[in-house]
């Protein structure tokens, strides 16, 4: 089962409702009377919105799970490169899951503060996707 965080369900929403409204659009100026030229232009500008909003949809998959996820979740965080997130996961299978900011920061080295701050939001301490945060 796929659970859907509330920014990701926003985000289909929208995307099926722009897609809606451009077919609205397009159906009123070629069967409406409108010219074809402009349903044409039409089309590739909602052609472009579409792929721009779908790329936008890709790259996002909601917080990164810190006690779960695999060195490629993890490169998706700010700073974080292939040693970065191959220390995480080493210290995490060395000394379990990972209780919060400040214990990440004083077990990784290389996570200082500021790259804390920089995670706040982007990052869970829930180790299964249906677990609340720790």
């Amino acid at each position: 089962m796929v659970y859907l965080t509330g920014k990701q369900k926003l985000a289909v929403v929208l995307l099926c409702a722009l897609a809606l409204i451009g077919a609205g659009v397009r159906l009123f100026l070629v069967e409406g009377g409108g010219s074809r030229r402009r349903a044409r232009d039409l089309s590739a500008a909602d052609s472009a919105v579409v792929a721009g909003l779908t790329r936008k949809l890709a790259e996002y998959t909601g917080p990164v799970r810190i006690n779960a996820a695999n060195a490629r979740a993890l490169e998706r965080l700010p700073g974080v490169g292939p040693r970065l997130a191959a220390r995480i996961i080493e210290e995490r299978a060395r000394g379990g899951p990972f209780g919060g900011l400040q214990d990440l920061a004083a077990r990784v080295r290389g996570i200082g503060p500021a790259t804390a701050a920089r995670w706040e939001g982007r990052i869970t301490f829930s180790d299964s996707a249906s677990g609340g945060e720790k």
